[in-house]
């Protein structure tokens, strides 16, 4: 489109939800969507608009989507679905039976060595060139809306219900109401 043509995209057009809650270029350039409600995962590509489903093998309710560094896209699911890469030709999914702490993905990050965290509905899980791993001492962090990592390497677990929480590979950090944290 030139510079100032805007084109607002309905569910008329094929969305499957007017409420998009997250978007990513994937590997093959096309954008590709999370719709809120319904949580469907699509495919824009520029032309036409698909939606992924369970007939593609596919779990129900997007999460969250990211780009690694590589190119994957890499889609959590909340509806028990584990996590999803896409390659640009085919998905594989994850979930407990290959390591993953738990089914339902409420956060993923891929950190600076580029290892990704995934915080679960049982944990959080690591995910390196040798596989998943729960991460020993976060397995009752289930409430984890947010992951991050600051500059010295720490990673840091924003929950709904426990506070913040760093960990720095040896120690385990919880910060509550009682260190200055307005609620728990």
């Amino acid at each position: 489109a030139r510079r100032g043509d805007w084109h607002s995209y309905t569910m008329g057009d094929g969305l499957p939800s007017q409420n998009i809650i997250n978007l990513a270029q994937g590997p093959d350039g096309a954008l590709w969507g999370g719709a809120a409600y319904f949580g469907q995962l699509f495919r824009y590509d520029g032309g036409s608009i698909r939606v992924y489903s369970a007939e593609d093998g596919l779990s129900s309710r997007v999460n969250e989507i990211q780009k690694d560094r590589a190119g994957n896209l890499w889609i959590t699911w909340i509806d028990e679905g584990g996590v999803s890469r896409f390659d640009g030709k085919r998905f594989v999914s994850y979930g407990p039976e290959d390591g993953l702490a738990g089914n339902e993905v409420s956060a993923m990050m891929q950190d600076q060595g580029g290892d990704f965290w995934f915080a679960t509905d049982r944990g959080v899980s690591r995910l390196d060139e040798s596989g998943f791993t729960a991460v020993p001492g976060l397995e009752a962090l289930a409430s984890v809306r947010e992951i991050f990592q600051d500059s010295r390497g720490g990673i840091w677990l924003g929950s709904r219900w426990d506070g913040l929480t760093r960990y720095d590979g040896d120690e385990i950090r919880k910060f509550t109401a009682a260190d200055g944290l307005p609620s728990e």
